[in-house]
């Protein structure tokens, strides 16, 4: 036998040449296989990530696609993922079933309410990092009043919980249109914005509407049937519940929250009353439809009974804090021949203990209704045994214009229209002058202050008046100088502020009003325009829509509120020819500076001037009008001039003269106070002699 020696170097070159590493290598690949191995070298790792949406593909809008995503890849399990402002694609499909991830954030400045984004596609898994959205809306300066017309953000798809979780809204509508499984994890509606549930919510965990911070009230609406079994409470902010919920859910309500809507819950009720603090309010249940409560009316149903909890405030500091007790808000609506109101209807018991204040409103332009009329607020399936805080059986409560008596009996409770009582003038007639500063200063507490004078301000004032007569020969000049200082005072100013209030928006004013107009008074407004800005106000306009001369509402808004000006400052219905034109002045200015400027120009009417002077008007001297005027004092510009400043400061017998002089002052563009002063300060107002005619 020969051997070949060969060197280490040689020997391995020939061995490497005669293998066959292709067969080795398929060989060791099947052997892998077949064990279940996996070649490390060929695997790539991914960790979850924030991921941020950016619709960059244009072939789709899928998550699956790489390029919808600034990572360059479809989500995996346990990312965060991101939608903001100013994507490519605000439509967005997830074609991922069975993906989880840990958590969904909308954000960014919208610039527009014509699109939003829409999320649609398989269902998806949220964890503990729940759904935040802080898209907010910014339009360009020239669309700066335009309004929200849609939500912003969309979620089509159906969601579960794989932990308990906060959605937060900041600023914008968020809504839900897909189902949500709970998991049985408690879910948590929180921020400052609207949170819509138009899906269902099932599972056994709970739901809470709660703020995230100082001032956080959020808004949310259950507009489904929603079977979830956990319990429900409203801890701060608003819920709405014009779907159902189930019966196994009790609902509580803390204090500052609310619940409220138009549908049926099916869990035992508990309002709870105010701690310890005065300052904290209690619970408030208000029946009515989304999106607000307080200003529409409905029917909130409930099977499982309510319960107003007493108040933990041991002695109020104050008569304001009876409204931060436990609430029960009632708004009515409609009108006197289709009235509407908001109503409890409970299969259970329904206990308001004796510290639950019902807050009785009427919605704007609503009412007023006829005596008699009768609205069930409550609903009980058992006798009601309590009462409302202060209002026994048979008591009397008002929605600040109307008064009703409210009862108890049965199983329900009831409010009863009262007549409407006229308001009248508390300006209170004179008598003739004497000559003498006793009467005079008498005269005008009573028609100026509408009250008889104190013995120190009588006693003042005609020390005044002396002082300025200068030994009895300036009669004149005392007279316009105590006038003067009459018509320039605040108790004047807020007795004028407050009586245009009574006649004309039909409530009392408060400090607020007359403090505010008060001051306008005193840096030089005239009486003229504080009346017109007031009729032209957004509060008068809204009443004007119920109580106006189409208390039927088929009228147009402008065509009610010309309607109520015609009634309330001419105390008769509008002529077409006038009602036509006032109309469409109001239809194009449509605001309160708008209808302010129509106002001021129609207290400028002929009409409106003779009435000013005498509300016996066509009786007046000088004038001229149509028959069948309305008795004295049947409207507001009547009421507030004592029927006219001629009847109010005369008793009517000033002469033809007079008051053709004062009549064309006013048509030449004299104010209210000049012409005021100029018949306080007219000889005849002191001594009682006849105006040379």
């Amino acid at each position: 036998m020969v051997r070949h020696f060969c060197s280490f170097a040689s020997c391995r070159s020939e061995h490497k040449r005669r293998r066959k590493p292709a067969q080795k290598s398929a060989a060791r690949h099947a052997l892998f296989r077949a064990l279940g191995w996996e070649q490390l070298e060929h695997r790539v790792l991914l960790t979850a990530a924030t991921i941020t949406w950016t619709g960059g593909s244009a072939a789709s809008d899928n998550w699956s696609d790489p390029a919808n995503w600034d990572l360059g890849r479809a989500p995996i399990d346990g990312d965060s993922l991101i939608f903001p402002a100013g994507a490519n694609q605000l439509a967005s499909n997830d074609d991922m079933p069975g993906l989880n991830v840990n958590s969904i954030t909308f954000g960014g400045p919208f610039t527009t309410f014509t699109s939003g984004y829409n999320l649609r596609g398989d269902k998806l898994t949220i964890g503990a990092g729940g759904i935040i959205d802080t898209v907010f809306f910014a339009p360009p300066p020239q669309q700066q009043t335009i309004e929200p017309s849609e939500p912003v953000v969309v979620i089509g798809l159906d969601l579960a919980l794989s932990a308990p979780q906060s959605w937060s809204v900041t600023e914008l509508p968020l809504m839900i249109n897909g189902s949500v499984d709970n998991g049985g994890f408690d879910l948590t509606a929180s921020g400052n914005g609207t949170l819509d549930f138009d899906g269902p919510i099932s599972g056994s965990g709970g739901f809470a509407v709660a703020g995230n911070g100082t001032g956080s009230a959020p808004t949310v609406e259950l507009a489904n049937t929603n079977t979830y079994t956990g319990p429900t409470s409203v801890q701060t902010g608003t819920l709405i519940v014009d779907g159902s919920t189930a019966a196994a859910s009790a609902v509580t309500v803390a204090p500052d929250g609310t619940l409220g809507g138009a549908g049926t819950i099916g869990g035992k009720i508990t309002i709870v009353g105010p701690g310890g603090l005065a300052a904290q309010e209690g619970g408030t249940l208000d029946p009515g439809a989304a999106p607000d409560p307080s200003k529409d009316t409905g029917i909130l149903s409930n099977t499982g009974g309510v319960t107003f909890q007493p108040s933990l405030i041991v002695e109020p500091q104050a008569a304001s804090d009876a409204v931060r007790l436990s609430q029960f808000a009632v708004q009515l609506g409609g009108t006197a021949a289709d009235p509407t109101n908001d109503q409890l209807d409970s299969a259970g018991t329904v206990a308001f203990v004796d510290a639950t204040f019902l807050n009785l409103t009427t919605l704007p332009g609503a009412g007023p209704y006829n005596a008699g009329q009768q609205f069930v607020i409550v609903q009980s399936g058992a006798p009601i045994t309590t009462t409302f805080a202060g209002l026994p059986e048979g008591s009397t409560v008002s929605d600040g214009a109307q008064n009703f008596t409210i009862s108890y009996a049965n199983d329900r409770v009831t409010l009863t229209a009262q007549p409407i009582s006229v308001a009248t003038a508390t300006y209170l007639d004179g008598q003739p002058g004497d000559a003498t500063a006793a009467t005079f200063i008498h005269n005008l507490y009573r028609e100026l202050l509408g009250r008889e004078p104190d013995a120190a301000g009588q006693a003042f004032w005609i020390n005044v008046f002396f002082q300025a007569d200068t030994g009895g020969t300036n009669a004149a000049a005392a007279q316009q100088k105590v006038v003067a200082g009459f018509l320039d005072s605040t108790e004047y100013r807020e007795h004028v502020i407050a009586h245009i209030y009574t006649d004309f928006l039909r409530r009392a004013a408060d400090s607020n009003d007359l403090a505010f107009w008060n001051s306008q008074m005193a840096a030089g407004v005239d009486e003229k325009t504080v009346l017109a800005d007031i009729i032209g106000s957004y509060e008068y306009y809204a009443y004007a829509q119920g109580a106006g001369a189409h208390p039927d509402n088929t009228a147009s808004e402008a065509e009610a509120w010309v309607g109520a000006l015609y009634r309330d400052l001419l105390g008769r219905t509008a002529d077409q020819g006038g009602l036509e034109f006032w109309t469409q002045q109001a239809s194009a200015h449509d605001t309160p500076s708008g209808r302010a400027a129509i106002a001021f120009e129609f207290l400028g009417a002929a009409e409106v001037d003779h009435k000013l002077l005498n509300g016996n008007y066509p009786g007046a001297a000088g004038s001229v009008g149509a028959a069948g005027t309305p008795a004295e004092g049947a409207y507001a510009l009547a009421d507030i001039t004592g029927n006219g400043w001629d009847n109010l400061y005369f008793q009517g017998s000033l002469s033809t003269a007079a008051v053709d002089s004062l009549f064309a002052d006013l048509q030449a563009g004299a104010s209210f106070d000049q012409t005021i002063a100029a018949m306080l300060d007219m000889p005849q107002y002191l001594n009682g002699a006849v105006v040379p005619t």
